[in-house]
């Protein structure tokens, strides 16, 4: 007899289990949009647009950062080249 009741609870637990999921599905997953032919790709490709734009004002930016950098050390190599011109000419100047 007790294999009887514990058979016939797991039946009853299973179908609660299953009246439970029909339940949730009907009631939060119908409840949902379904999604229009497009709609995910229309979605993607403003998010791409919107990424490639960042990535381009990113690139920009670097690109002046790096032409900063790029002036400064010519305007230092230049420098330098004097200063070590004018020592050239100090030295060879002395002897």
């Amino acid at each position: 007899m007790s294999r009887f009741i514990y058979r016939m609870c797991l039946v009853v637990v299973l179908v609660i289990a299953v009246a439970g999921g029909v339940y949730y599905y009907m009631t939060f997953y119908q409840k949902n949009e379904a999604p229009q032919k497009g709609t995910f790709v229309n979605k993607m490709d403003d998010a791409l647009s919107e990424t490639g734009r960042q990535a381009r004002e990113a690139f920009s930016y670097a690109g002046g950062v790096v032409r900063e950098a790029s002036d400064e050390a010519e305007d230092m190599a230049k420098d330098a080249y004097r200063q070590v011109r004018g020592k050239i000419k100090e030295v060879s100047g002395q002897a």
